[in-house]
């Protein structure tokens, strides 16, 4: 056993010392017979299956009887709540397993797995978690107890202490398959990318708030100065419910700030129950695009101290679904981690998308007979060949997104956007802002990160080349110290919209504005017609700082310059971030000059000696081209079709394409052209290739037509 573990890394699989693409299907146990568990895992590793997922629902696994309670997780042959037995399966399958212990463990059951007597409108001693308005927070039309009520808790912990003595205590890896538990489900109970006012109101959480601002303030002097405020304990500190005005900004940062911290302290608490040595997993959810603000001030996994983040994704379709689309995305390089749940439509499209996004692992939709689709069952084959390598690969990012999350905070409440603070903006709301950036970018080829630029190292900043940040009045002061840094020190980083003049308190704080802009404006904002931008924008016309350029202009005057400062250089444009904004400033910066043609998200992952080449349509088809470690390729894509390309110095390694249409007389042909190799079919079809000993091994779908397939090295077509 020694030097054997099973670890996360970066968000990476470490299993032994090896890296792994964590591929895994999820197996509800208890929903079949036990006779049949050894035959159904045999089919998950056959499909390219690595990781079982499974729940272990409290409400499955607890017996009533004469006035007392017991667990139950062994039993007969006959018996399904005899999780030890499908454990013992697991590891004779040669699989690992990843446990959701819940409490809440899916959305399928009822109560999320819970029993009845924990829930508040069944008897239970908890009470509801509760919105603004004292609604509670319902699932499936029930009451959900509040997460750190005393009784709740008590509850939960004896599950967890009962699960880690009895069920995960002697089968984590490697005494055991077991890879670690994922506690909750899409944060708490699903409710990661609910509002800010959304929840939770109830009296336990928000004792849980009042300590979170005596902890951040120590003294309520230090909290009443922040707030203007004249409360004499923290005890007497109301809630935030909604936007009242800049007398407020105190508060709602205050408010946003426990918001993200809420489900670190709720999971830390649930934790406790568990193998000190246990890994522990959150999976969150994306976000819905007309909640982006909401999802960035929930999701906040810098702060799960100890616990590894993880995503779904979603609901919606990706493929025709542009909001699904960009919510996989944002979920994806929130932070490095799995996909932890598959998707239920468009799959091998969907687990492209994650893993072109950062993803280190998908989820698989798994059936009686494996993975759910052809085409889904020949990317799995490549990727458990060839893609084990790529959860090491550096993503190649042309430009990062900044996250400044006290923006988020405000423009949460959807009264914020028409307000002003002397004249000067508030922040934009993401769901418009963040949206557009990467609209455009997609419209462009411009691939993009996001950068937490509170929670972000200065080596962190310093490895994004450029930085887009849609601005606002204020701002902490370390936050301009460090943002003034990154850009003295090579840096470019491009200010959208407000310069902050303030720091958060709304004390005079202008570090941001000395070292970084130094513009001053020289008339009111009007709606003007700007060169290079689509429409009409509101805007001022500007004084320029010494050895500025402009870029923008107005018949008003200049509304955008670019500035050196130290060895970097600051682009300001006196603009919300909108329709076209984004695509006039990568044209300043030499960034997709024209449009994208195809329109397709294509993104590299690379090194010295190996390279992969992901692209995704999003609308008609055409010749994808790209520069691979110093050679050309082309691949054709389909009309919303998929492709990952794998090369090495001197050919193709091997590639996944999905190129069949279901709809009568689309699809195209797989054609990938790198150097002077070409592995091409004569019709649409589905295709895989894999390295093998002298050469490529390709395997197809294609709904029954006949192929005839090109293969470098091969000579002749073979069908």
């Amino acid at each position: 056993m020694q030097g054997r573990s099973a670890r996360f890394e970066d968000g990476v699989l470490v299993v032994d010392g090896d890296t792994r693409l964590m591929i895994s299907g999820d197996y509800p146990y208890y929903r079949d017979r036990p006779e049949h568990w050894a035959a159904k895992l045999a089919e998950l590793r056959d499909a390219g299956i690595q990781v079982v997922t499974f729940s272990i629902p409290w409400r499955h696994h607890v017996v009533e009887g004469e006035g007392s309670r017991r667990f139950v997780f062994s039993g007969g042959s006959e018996d399904n709540r005899n999780v030890l037995g499908f454990i013992e399966q697991l590891g004779r399958a040669g699989l690992l397993g990843l446990a959701r212990t819940g409490p809440f463990v899916h959305a399928e059951e009822r109560l999320g797995g819970m029993p009845d007597h924990v829930g508040p409108a069944h008897g239970g001693a908890s009470p509801a978690v509760l919105s603004a308005d004292g609604t509670p927070l319902l699932f499936q039309g029930l009451a959900l107890p509040s997460p750190l009520a005393p009784t709740f808790l008590a509850e939960t912990k004896e599950w967890l202490r009962a699960l880690t003595n009895e069920v995960l205590a002697d089968r984590l890896h490697p005494r055991g398959p077991l890879l670690g538990v994922q506690l909750g489900h899409e944060g708490l109970y699903g409710d990661a990318a609910l509002a800010l006012g959304a929840f939770d109101y109830s009296e336990p959480a928000l004792r849980g708030y009042r300590r979170f601002l005596a902890r951040k303030y120590r003294v309520i002097d230090m909290l009443n100065e922040a707030h203007g405020t004249t409360w004499k304990s923290f005890g007497e500190v109301p809630p935030v419910k909604g936007w009242e005005g800049m007398a407020t900004l105190g508060a709602c940062l205050d408010w946003g700030e426990w918001c993200g911290h809420y489900l670190g302290e709720v999971l830390q608490e649930w934790a406790t129950g568990l193998p000190g040595s246990c890994p522990r997993f959150v999976s969150l959810p994306p976000p819905e695009r007309a909640r982006l603000d909401d999802w960035l001030g929930r999701v906040r996994p810098e702060r799960l101290r100890g616990l590894q983040y993880g995503f779904t994704r979603g609901t919606g379709n990706v493929r025709e679904d542009d909001g699904a689309f960009l919510g996989t995305v944002l979920a994806a390089r929130r932070q490095r981690g799995p996909d932890l749940e598959a998707a239920p439509s468009a799959e091998a499209y969907s687990a492209l998308l994650a893993l072109a996004s950062g993803a280190t692992g998908i989820g698989v939709p798994t059936g009686a007979r494996g993975p759910t689709s052809e085409a889904l069952s020949l990317l799995t084959d490549f990727l458990r060949h060839e893609g084990q390598s790529l959860p090491g690969r550096a993503h190649r990012a042309e430009l990062a997104w900044g996250i400044y999350t006290s923006y988020d905070y405000v423009a949460a409440w959807e009264s914020a956007s028409a307000q002003r603070y002397k004249g000067l903006r508030l922040p934009r709301p993401a769901r418009e802002s963040l949206a557009h950036f990467a609209d455009d970018c997609l419209a462009k080829g411009v691939d993009f990160r996001l950068v937490d630029l509170e929670q972000a190292s200065a080596e962190e900043l310093a490895s994004c080349p450029r930085i887009i940040l849609d601005g606002s009045f204020y701002m902490s002061e370390a936050l301009q110290e460090k943002l003034a840094d990154y850009v003295e020190k090579g840096g470019l980083l491009v200010v959208c919209g407000e310069s902050p003049l303030f720091d958060e308190r709304l004390r005079i704080c202008e570090i941001f504005q000395e070292r970084v802009l130094g513009h001053h404006f020289q008339g009111r904002e009007s709606v003007q017609s700007v060169k290079g931008l689509p429409g009409e924008v509101a805007c001022r016309p500007l004084g320029l700082p010494e050895g500025a350029e402009p870029f923008m202009a107005s018949p008003a005057g200049v509304h955008g310059y670019r500035v050196r400062r130290g060895e970097g250089y600051a682009l300001y444009l006196d603009v919300r971030v909108g329709p076209g904004v984004i695509c006039r400033v990568l044209e300043v910066l030499g960034l997709g000059g024209t449009p994208a043609r195809p329109r397709a998200f294509v993104t590299e992952y690379g090194g010295e000696e190996e390279a992969f080449l992901f692209a995704l349509g999003r609308g008609a088809g055409g010749t994808v081209k790209r520069t691979l470690l110093g050679v050309p390729l082309e691949l054709e894509l389909a009309d919303q079709g998929c492709a990952v390309v794998k090369v090495r110095r001197g050919g193709i390694v091997g590639c996944f394409v999905q190129g069949r249409d279901e709809r009568p007389g689309r699809g195209a042909p797989v054609r990938i052209r790198y150097g002077e190799e070409e592995l091409s079919t004569d019709v649409p079809c589905d295709l895989s290739a894999i390295s093998e000993e002298g050469g490529l091994r390709v395997r197809w779908a294609s709904g029954g037509a006949p192929v005839r397939v090109r293969v470098p090295g091969k000579g002749e077509p073979r069908p």
